[in-house]
């Protein structure tokens, strides 16, 4: 099954539950005269008269909006920096997810963190430098390349499902839910550039608006915080 633009779940379930509408069918001819019949006898019964119980189904879409619909969520992050060192943390995350009716609540909550935190690494640690001659990538380790880690995970983090949200178009009323909630991590980098506002603010800096590009590594941090060793008191 095709692993691009989220699709996976409407293809693979799509399938299944055809396959599981045809076995149905084949048993159900057995069935009808088996009243009393457990659900092992039955299958038995298949079995004995030949009855096949293997089925497979293939998924094609007939056009490319079969499987269109928007998802939505909403984020609220919480950041702290070090003004020296640049390091930040991330002390809260809130995420409202709107993955239709959920099919595992569960499964579905570790998808929406997940995102989150390879989105995390993405606008915060992440930095892929290149050899600008040979274009090789020159930081192939985790000593200079750093991906998150468990110590990277907010302090506070907290994930809800949207309610009442059923999707039309979705497989059992269901929404993706593995790739959309990596687009909300971006507010980690907005709370990072928060902080730095607010430590530029005190420090008697300007104000305006700055760039800050993910991404916002320690040394970008501290940079953009315009920290001035003349400032440093005892």
């Amino acid at each position: 099954a095709a692993t691009w633009s989220s699709v996976t779940s409407e293809l693979c379930c799509e399938a299944v539950l055809n396959c599981c509408t045809a076995l149905k069918e084949r048993i159900d001819t057995v069935a009808k005269d088996m009243p009393s019949a457990t659900w092992v006898e039955i299958i038995e019964k298949c079995y004995s008269l030949g009855v096949d119980l293997s089925a497979k189904y293939m998924v094609y879409p007939q056009n490319s909006h079969e499987f269109n619909y928007n998802t939505y969520g909403s984020t609220c992050t919480e950041a702290e920096i070090d003004v020296l060192t640049g390091e930040a943390e991330i002390l809260r995350a809130d995420i409202l997810y709107d993955c239709g009716r959920s099919m595992n609540p569960e499964i579905d909550v570790g998808q929406v963190e997940g995102a989150f935190i390879m989105g995390l690494g993405y606008w915060l640690t992440e930095q892929a430098i290149y050899d600008p001659t040979t274009g090789l990538q020159l930081n192939t380790g985790t000593w200079d390349y750093h991906p998150p880690f468990s110590k990277d995970i907010p302090i506070d983090f907290r994930v809800s499902l949207l309610k009442d949200a059923p999707n039309p178009l979705g497989v059992l009323r269901s929404k993706a839910v593995g790739e959309p909630p990596q687009c909300m991590s971006c507010s980690c980098l907005f709370a990072v550039q928060d902080a730095i506002y607010h430590a530029r603010e005190e420090i008697g800096k300007d104000k305006d608006y700055f760039a800050l590009d993910g991404p916002a590594t320690v040394e970008a941090t501290q940079l953009k915080c315009l920290v001035d060793p003349s400032q440093f008191v005892f």
